[in-house]
């Protein structure tokens, strides 16, 4: 039996030497019950909403920038899950990291948070970016169809995620939480009060901090008006002109649409 296990070990580690597999070991990590707040002063302060705008406490107004890190199991992984990466991050200019979760390796390592997570939160703090806590899942939460979601079932997984995640980070500041990445193939009416029973299961745990919640079918809608809208002007400029005239056009439209439109074509003002 031991030469046989032996034999096992040995091809996984020849298949990951060839590419043609992934190996990494967990290990245990320490925990806690809830998210170590000592340095919480010196990270970006917490954000309330006032209208379309989000402010900090006092009152000046907060434009979040910034961009969505890999899994952050892969992250680990491959050795970047470090200070480094947030302080690079930061230095790009940016103020905001998402940091996406992925369900199925929430569900299957019970040290997720405290192995993946809790670094990552204390990192971008420490980088003063703040970092917003996506459970990651593309699809129909109530039916559990769709592009990214759970092999178990949906919402009880994400009840139980955010009941967890959100008492273990209630007290950091500069923590957001997006209760669902990406809705889809569920009607608004069906979506709203699962999205509202969400909220609740976070302010149940005493978290006060900003909640994200995505809406039905706008994505997409978007996505498309604006790639008709922008390709429709570079192919009628293409036809009277050079290329180059026909790009430096498409660029110029995009600025306009920044300029007075930056909520996007399908945004509410």
């Amino acid at each position: 039996m031991g030469g046989l296990i032996a034999a096992l070990v040995l091809l996984l580690a020849g298949l990951t030497l060839l590419g043609f597999g992934h190996l990494s070991i967990r290990t245990p990590v320490a925990q806690r019950a809830e998210f170590d707040c000592a340095s919480c002063g010196t990270y970006p302060g917490r954000l309330v909403a006032d209208g379309h705008d989000l402010v900090r406490g006092d009152g000046s107004a907060v434009r979040l920038r910034g961009v969505m890190v890999p899994a952050l199991e892969r992250l680990s992984d491959q050795g970047r899950l470090r200070p480094e990466l947030f302080r690079t991050i930061a230095a790009a200019g940016a103020n905001v990291v998402r940091l996406p979760v992925d369900p199925e390796t929430w569900r299957s390592d019970p040290e997720y948070i405290a192995r993946y997570l809790d670094p990552a939160v204390r990192w971008a703090g420490e980088a003063g970016l703040y970092a917003i806590v996506d459970l990651h899942m593309i699809g129909n939460v109530k039916t559990g169809a769709g592009q990214a979601m759970p092999a178990s079932p949906a919402l009880p997984l994400a009840e139980g995620f955010w009941s967890a995640a959100s008492a273990y980070f209630r007290a950091a500041p500069h923590t957001l939480f997006e209760v669902f990445n990406e809705p889809a193939g569920i009607t608004a009416g069906a979506w709203q009060p699962v999205a509202a029973e969400l909220v609740r299961t976070i302010r149940a745990s005493g978290a006060q901090q900003l909640v994200i919640v995505g809406g039905v079918g706008q994505l997409l809608g978007g996505t498309l008006l604006g790639s008709f809208f922008i390709g429709g002007t570079e192919t009628i400029f293409a036809l009277f002109s050079s290329q180059v005239v026909a790009q430096a056009a498409v660029f110029f439209l995009a600025i306009l649409i920044l300029r007075f439109r930056p909520q996007g074509l399908l945004g509410e003002k």
